[in-house]
């Protein structure tokens, strides 16, 4: 079996689907490049949910991983502070393309900058997206 390819992979702060629309069903509502904590708190802090919308193309019954991790010079570089899944995606017996968006609940983010919320399958590293968090 061949390794599962990422077309897109984004990070939102909420994701709907519409029974309606079978060819495109899913909204993605405010795209996150930057995220800040709620006014009032400060770090660390726990994003209650944030929805990673993928398009990947694979075979058979897949389970995925998600983790986060800090990067780009911060104290926790490569510190593994989440991990969701398995998140499974049936693509059939046939290699195709399949559309998913998984909620991530209680998300923490230590500190500001950079994170990288890495999407696996069997220990392989498909896609990544980065988020900064201000302060």
């Amino acid at each position: 079996m061949e390794s599962p390819i990422v077309h897109h992979l984004l990070l939102c702060r909420r994701a709907s689907y519409d029974l309606s629309e079978p060819v495109t069903p899913y909204s993605l509502h405010h795209i996150a490049f930057r995220l800040r904590p709620p006014m009032g708190s400060a770090y660390p802090f726990v994003a209650e949910e944030m929805w990673l919308f993928v398009r990947i193309e694979g075979e058979q019954w897949t389970e995925f991983w998600v983790e986060v991790v800090p990067v780009a010079d911060h104290w926790l570089e490569n510190e593994l502070v989440a991990a969701y899944g398995p998140l499974v995606v049936q693509f059939g017996a046939e290699r195709n393309t399949e559309s998913r968006a998984w909620c991530l609940r209680g998300i923490p983010f230590p500190a500001p900058g950079w994170y990288e919320f890495r999407l696996t399958n069997a220990g392989e590293l498909l896609a990544t997206e980065w988020i900064y968090l201000e302060e």
